[in-house]
């Protein structure tokens, strides 16, 4: 009696199994290649888009600061909420001044360091906390020691006010408005060199 053979199972043979195997390993490979490459290209545009969003973070954070005090504290200063849109110059920062000082010299500068410097130290405070790019380290410092001069500046004009009274007199206290001239001065070329780095950054 001839021996039986176990029956022939249909299917693929044990060499298409490795021709299989291998040829799905290649694929794999090649599937782990291109996830790679387009984890890569995300990396990149976050990256990117990560950079522009973070110097307009921070520009809309210096702006807001702006707004809310720097603004806040001449609208306070001038009684009005538009004459700071007006002052230009130096001689229309004195101006704006002198007709105030002039009309109540010691209730003008009692009113200026209760209700509106506190403002700007508010302000000053929260400049020198502000953690800027590496390229706007400079522009920030030189915004906040701009910020000090006005104090400065306005503390000085104002023990004037207290001293002279009704005494006014624009030429005495000319070295005195001459200190909050040029710390107007210095921080609106400050602001605009930060605000001019932003819209570089983010492409605007």
């Amino acid at each position: 009696m001839a021996e039986q053979q176990p029956p022939t199972l249909g299917g693929p043979s044990l060499e298409a199994d490795e021709k299989a195997m291998k040829s799905g390993g290649g694929m794999i490979a090649a599937a782990v290649v291109v996830v790679i490459l387009i984890l890569g290209a995300g990396a990149w545009a976050l990256l990117s888009g990560g950079e522009s969003d973070r110097y307009g973070e921070f520009g809309r954070t210096v702006n807001g600061n702006h707004s809310h005090y720097w603004l806040d504290f001449w609208s306070c200063s001038f009684q009005s909420g538009q004459i700071y849109d007006r002052v230009r110059t130096n001689d229309d920062l004195a101006s704006e001044l002198d007709q105030r000082a002039s009309r109540g010299s010691t209730r003008y500068g009692a009113m200026v360091r209760d209700r509106c410097l506190p403002k700007l130290a508010e302000m000053q405070d929260k400049t020198a906390s502000l953690i800027p790019p590496d390229d706007l380290r400079d522009q920030i410092r030189d915004l906040g020691t701009a910020i000090g001069e006005v104090r400065s500046g306005w503390s000085e004009y104002i023990a004037y006010l207290d001293q002279h009274g009704a005494d006014y007199d624009h030429d005495d206290a000319q070295e005195h408005v001459v200190k909050i001239e040029k710390g107007w001065y210095d921080y609106k070329r400050a602001f605009k060199n930060v605000n001019d780095r932003v819209r570089t950054k983010i492409g605007h």
